[in-house]
């Protein structure tokens, strides 16, 4: 029977500096959707306001800044334990005040536009990933980056899987806000390019052929939640502990010490 071994496959590893690549890809094009004016027929952001910020800093946050740190051990761990742990933490820490930054925008704004507060289903979600993600860093920080505390090491041992666990719901949770967050800007108003109809039977039987009335900035909107569902992919196939199945080693008896021929017969058949 094997045993699980925790262990970095080549394909993983792969998988990791795609995951890198793809977040920087998705955080670019979220500058780029954010930068546009938006004339609600194209689907754009509209613009750095406190809306478009929260959009752009949550993305920055949860999905580059995470990734980072979710790699590292997995990428850079050819740079020692200690320097990739730093690393580890420090993107966990950008990510904490991404998420602070973007939490007082979007309050911010609501306040602005007399918008209810929690009247959402991305809102809801967003305070669940912030009491995983939270907690989960602050346990991390107190079990493996406060050495001064003096953590017994049988407490890391039994405490790491379960951060390990956490840190991957983390990263479902961001991919399914992020998501809804995505669906709310293109699908809150009904006049910003997102939604179109057909006029002819074409068009009702080959959503294809109408395509170029989905505005260019809802199409830029639908790319980047594709790129963060494919860096999502990619960074839990990276993180995934396989089972490895460990050849075991047969154990042979050693043969038995023959008797010597004196202890076999009688010393006159010998002679």
């Amino acid at each position: 029977m094997g045993e699980l071994v925790d262990q970095c496959t080549k394909s993983q590893k792969i998988a990791g500096l795609l995951s890198i690549i793809l977040s920087i890809i998705t955080t670019i094009l979220a500058f780029v959707w954010a930068s546009h004016d938006n004339d609600h027929y194209t689907g754009w952001l509209g613009g750095f306001n406190k809306c478009t910020i929260h959009a752009v800093v949550m993305i920055l946050g949860m999905c580059f800044c995470y990734t980072q740190a979710l790699m590292s051990f997995r990428v850079l761990h050819f740079l020692g334990h200690d320097l990739t742990k730093r690393i580890h933490a420090m993107f966990h820490t950008l990510t904490i005040g991404a998420i602070i930054t973007g939490l007082y925008n979007i309050i911010k704004w609501h306040n602005f536009k007399h918008y209810g507060h929690l009247s959402t289903m991305h809102s809801w979600l967003g305070i669940l990933l912030i009491l995983v993600y939270f907690q989960n860093w602050v346990l991390g920080i107190i079990s493996f980056g406060i050495q001064r505390l003096g953590i017994p090491i049988e407490w890391k041992k039994k405490y790491l899987p379960s951060h390990r666990f956490l840190g991957i719901v983390g990263l479902l949770l961001a991919t399914i806000v992020m998501q809804t967050g995505i669906a709310q800007k293109n699908w809150v108003d009904g006049t910003n390019g997102c939604m179109y109809t057909f006029n002819n039977y074409n068009e009702q039987n080959n959503p294809a052929s109408a395509y170029t009335k989905i505005g260019m900035g809802c199409r830029m909107g639908m790319g980047i939640g594709i790129l963060i569902i494919l860096n999502c992919i990619a960074a839990l196939y990276a993180l995934w502990q396989f089972p490895v199945e460990i050849p075991q080693t047969t154990y042979v008896k050693p043969a038995e010490k023959l008797p010597e021929i004196d202890e076999l017969l009688p010393v006159q058949e010998i002679l």
